[in-house]
């Protein structure tokens, strides 16, 4: 069975209006003071402006890859954004540097428990690499095969992710550092996105 290549697009275009519909309500919640649109419940750790940010300009980019052929380079510019956010974020958790990106949404985040609100998680950002490195090649027909290693990387990363949740096994979601734990609608997102 052949399948069409309108049918085809339709997964990729509603993960990618996830993402962007949870990342604009993310931001939202952020700017407004009301938390729960950050967070999927009261109980849960907001995801970080930064990260709505990245989800949001992902999800643009992959629209604009599969529905406007003639925007691939809005799509590999936005990628390109991602990429600079997520390895600037990767540095800061890495390298004690602090470029203060997070600063740019939230100056004095408040506390979830032992874990700061409103900063990526270095998976989040490991993840973005991957899935923005993802967008960037598929925008260029030449290093379009290479868009399946880094979807299948950053979906390998997210089930690993998932599967820690549903286990409740923290190491495998970032539970061995305060600063590192995935958020609950980022792992959704992140999971989406790659299956784009």
């Amino acid at each position: 069975m052949e399948i069409s290549r309108s049918s085809s697009r339709f997964l990729p275009l509603v993960c990618a209006s996830l993402a962007i519909l949870l990342g604009l309500l993310t931001l939202a919640g952020w700017t407004t003071g009301f938390s729960i649109l950050a967070s999927v419940r009261a109980k849960y750790i907001p995801m970080a402006p930064s990260t709505a940010l990245c989800f949001s300009l992902i999800g643009v980019g992959l629209i604009q890859q599969l529905t406007i052929p003639v925007l691939r380079r809005g799509a590999w510019l936005l990628s390109v954004i991602v990429l600079v956010v997520a390895c600037a974020k990767l540095a800061e958790f890495l390298g004690g540097i602090n470029f203060g990106i997070d600063a740019w949404f939230v100056r004095n985040p408040g506390r979830f428990g032992a874990v700061p609100t409103g900063r990526m998680s270095p998976i989040t950002a490991a993840n973005f690499i991957f899935t923005a490195a993802g967008l960037f090649v598929l925008a260029h027909p030449c290093l379009q095969k290479w868009a399946g290693v880094f979807g299948a990387v950053a979906t390998a990363v997210a089930a690993i992710v998932l599967t820690g949740y549903c286990y409740g096994t923290p190491l495998l979601y970032g539970g061995w550092s305060s600063r590192s734990r995935f958020r609950r609608h980022a792992r959704f997102c992140c999971a989406a996105l790659p299956l784009s």
